[in-house]
């Protein structure tokens, strides 16, 4: 019993030093992510334009450091904002299966053929869902044109004056004042749209890290109970094929895991024999969907739409599942993620630095969330603070 422990605690330190310095790298990244791309700049880019919708809400979700559950309120916002629901779909799948911190970990355990692979995939899955909804339930033409009520009256007394009452040269200016005053709005989130960087970094380590360590720290974890108790190939043979990639969704749909956490699981699957493809349709399927985000989503976007989410999904992960074991057996690709980048050019000494920045890291936002609770300790916010209203 005392080997067995101990064999899992070695595991999980080699994992958890291979791992470390690129999730570092990949936090740096986020932060950056955060401090040069503003919160408004996703609307006015995506922008409503159906299939073109799709395709850029795709390639601008796809770096976002977010998660299955952290998309979600920017997508809904994003829903709520005009966006279509093919480009929320899209939005939804690329955004939580990327990210540059899941890249620079993935790039580190998987390698750099499954990293990329991973990621193209994972930009097609989202494609193939957004399409899927576009085809079966679109946004009614006259509800996707049809402006707001504010952008109505903007347009109307502030846009053209051309569209008062005949008569008058323009707007009064109380009608002028109430309908423009939701300009200056924007100021208020100044501190979520313009963030200093500084404050990137802050929200990297703090509140992203914070969101994910918990499920990361778990995915270590098992990876090294995984390493220590099946040995390389002993699953060959039976772990894969369409059952076995079915087998997966099942599991892995309901369940929450950010695609951060799944990748040192997918290591071990990997190393235990597991077909890339059956690995390929983890990595897609467990980041993009979770049961509380599916009756979120079908909330905001309806039934219809839902199911082309998620059979989008699903048919798409399989579909390059099966592929990619194709190409792997025809190529003679095997030993997809033995051997971890990161332990070929990072040295050993800034391996376990990384970790003991992680480890401390999560030990801090443990006993911060532990001290909030007890109400010791407010949590830090990134966000301006509103200004107080005057009685």
């Amino acid at each position: 019993m005392i080997d067995a422990i101990a064999n899992i605690v070695r595991e999980t330190w080699f994992v958890l030093l291979d791992a470390s310095p690129w999730l570092v790298l990949g936090l740096l990244f986020a932060g950056l992510v955060k401090s040069l791309l503003p919160g408004d700049l996703l609307t006015r880019l995506i922008g409503n334009s159906g299939f073109a919708g799709v395709i850029k809400a795709t390639v601008l979700g796809a770096p976002l450091p977010l998660c299955s559950c952290g998309v979600l309120p920017t997508a809904i916002g994003l829903r709520r904002q005009g966006l279509s629901r093919p480009a929320t779909v899209s939005f939804l799948i690329a955004t939580p299966q990327n990210g540059v911190d899941s890249l620079a970990i993935s790039y580190s355990m998987l390698g750099l053929p499954f990293t990329v692979a991973r990621l193209v995939c994972s930009l097609i899955s989202s494609l193939v869902a957004g399409i899927a909804t576009w085809l079966i339930a679109p946004d009614a033409a006259e509800a996707v044109n049809k402006p707001t009520p504010d952008a109505a009256a903007t347009q109307t007394c502030c846009a053209s004056p051309r569209t008062v009452a005949e008569g008058t040269s323009g707007c009064e200016p109380e009608a002028v004042a109430s309908c423009c005053a939701s300009e200056p709005a924007r100021d208020a989130n100044d501190g979520e749209e313009r963030v200093s960087l500084i404050a990137g970094q802050r929200y990297a380590f703090g509140k992203l890290y914070s969101d994910l360590a918990t499920w990361l720290m778990l995915g270590i974890v098992s990876a090294g109970v995984i390493n220590a108790f099946v040995s390389p190939q002993s699953l060959a043979g039976s772990a894969s094929g369409l059952a076995f990639m079915l087998l997966i969704l099942l599991v892995s749909i309901p369940m929450y895991i950010c695609a951060t956490a799944s990748t040192p699981i997918a290591a071990s699957m990997l190393a235990a024999g597991v077909s890339p493809g059956a690995v390929l349709v983890f990595l897609l399927a467990g980041p993009a969907t979770n049961i509380a985000g599916i009756v979120l989503v079908r909330r905001e976007i309806g039934t219809r739409a839902t199911a082309a989410y998620l059979g989008g999904l699903i048919v798409s992960s399989v579909g390059l599942g099966l592929l990619l074991d194709a190409i792997a057996s025809r190529l003679g690709l095997t030993g997809w993620g033995g051997e971890g980048a990161g332990g070929m050019i990072v040295p050993h000494w800034l391996a376990v630095a990384s970790a003991m920045l992680l480890v401390g890291l999560f030990i801090w936002h443990l006993t911060s969330g532990m001290r909030s609770g007890n109400g010791t300790e407010r949590p830090v916010s990134l966000q301006s603070p509103t200004p107080a209203t005057q009685g």
